[in-house]
Order: structure tokens, then sequence, then C-alpha cells
């Protein structure tokens, strides 16, 4: 009988498509629907009619096709499912087809599952999700192991305080940061020099993790002059740079951290 490990990782999958596509969407802004529902479906056969060749190079073997591929990137310094690899096509089809399934919710065609709701609002997606965002994008094949420990330390979590990620803040040390399994950037490089490493203060790196753990953070003005800058916490000014006579948002920040104008 063959194992079933693989649904340990399925919200950890599901997770990482939803960051992705919020991302990519926002470059986008829907242009895979702007020809209706021919050209989506021409969006996803030009996906498959990319993967079957790929596939059929070795002799349809998806498993086999994936683990030459992913350790070939690796000797070349690539990351993980780098375009034209079988794994790349696999997750642009999966994607695709997810929007395709949300587009005809968001039309009333197709009702909301229930699960949804319950999933948005329990510590139980944020195990396989906070595993998934660690450096890297990927969980290890040893954190299946630590699934049990880490549901048993964020359900009590959750239990007791509230909605977890209500807890994530700006401005923790990079410790809590790793306690939760959260990417984070260490914005204060002088306090590695002053404390121990964990010690150091950081951000959450918003860009990383799904939108519902940080939606309760501050947005930020794009751009600010010296006595707006100088009112703004600490942990946010250096994302600004002096620039055509202001302080600007640095343009890598202003999609997660910047206030529409």
């Amino acid at each position: 009988m063959p194992d079933m490990k693989h649904l340990d990782y399925l919200t950890a999958v599901t997770a990482h498509d939803v960051v992705e596509l919020r991302r990519k969407e926002q470059t986008y802004r829907g242009s895979w629907k702007q020809r209706g529902g021919i050209g989506a479906f021409m969006m996803l056969a030009r996906k498959w009619d990319r993967l079957e060749p790929m596939a059929e190079s070795f002799s349809y073997d998806i498993f086999k096709s994936i683990a030459v591929q992913v350790p070939a990137e690796k000797a070349i310094g690539a990351g993980e499912g780098s375009d034209g690899t079988v794994l790349a096509e696999i997750r642009d089809l999966r994607r695709y087809l997810t929007l395709v399934e949300a587009e005809m919710m968001a039309r009333g065609v197709v009702a909301v599952p229930e699960v949804a709701d319950e999933v948005a609002d329990t510590a139980a997606v944020l195990r396989p999700l906070v595993v998934a965002t660690r450096a890297g994008g990927a969980p290890r094949a040893s954190d299946s192991n630590k699934h049990g420990h880490e549901a048993e330390r964020l359900e009590g979590l959750a239990s007791r305080s509230g909605h977890w990620a209500e807890r994530v803040q700006d401005g923790l040390t990079l410790g809590d940061y790793k306690k939760m399994r959260l990417p984070c950037m260490i914005y204060d490089r002088h306090s590695l020099d002053r404390n121990p490493p964990d010690e150091a203060v950081a951000v959450l790196d918003r860009r990383h993790v799904a939108t519902y753990i940080w939606d309760h953070l501050p947005r930020l003005s794009r751009e600010l002059n010296a006595k707006e800058r100088e009112l703004t916490p600490s942990e946010y000014r250096w994302m600004y740079e002096w620039r055509e006579e202001k302080f600007r948002m640095r343009e890598e920040f202003v999609e997660c951290w910047g206030r529409e104008a």
C-alpha cells in the first residue's frame, strides 16, 4: 500500500500557491481572464502543451522528471521549479486552475465551501504554512515528523490568546520570529553587534507569507517629508530613501507595506 505522507504537505503546497497568486495578480491584474472563458481555457491548454513534451522525454514518468531536474537546478544555483522545468509547469497549471474556480465563486456560480471559513480562522492551517515559508521556500523532509508538535503549540497559543496571526507584530526580535517559523528582516544591523543574534530587532517579511497573517499590521505612506519620517516608527524608517525632494518608499516594499494614496 502506498504511503500517505503527501497529505502532510497539502496545506504547504496550497498556502504557497495563494501567496504566489496574490503576488503575481498585483502585477497582472486579472489579465488571464481579459478575453473571457475561451481565453482562459486557451491559457490552460498552453500550459498542458508545454508540460506534455517535457514529460514525454521521461517516458511520462512525472516523478522521475522532477527528481532529475531539481538536483540539476540546484547544481547551477537555480531555485527549485525554475522556468522551463516540469515542476514550474505543474505549479503554473495548478495555479491557473485555481484562478478559474475562484473566478466562478466570485461570480456566484460556484458555492464557497464551508471549510474555507474554518481554515481561515484556525491555527491548523498555519502549521504547514510556517514550515513552508522558512528560508528556501519549501519544507525539509525531516519537517514532516514535527507537524504534530507544531500543531499542539499553535493550537495552544490560539486557545490562550485568540487568533494566532494577531500576535504577529513588527519590531520583534529575530528569536521571536524564529520561534514562530516566520521570515523576517533585521533592520537594525548594529543590534547584531550589541546583542546575541536572536535578540536583534527585525520586522516580518510580508512578501513571503500569506496576507491574512499580516493584514492587521499598518500600511505606510509611500512618501514622507522630514517631519513625517521623524515620527515614523524606527522599524519602518529604513524602508525609505531620499529621492526627488522627499523620502520615498523603496520599490521592493511598496506592494506589501505601501498605502494607497
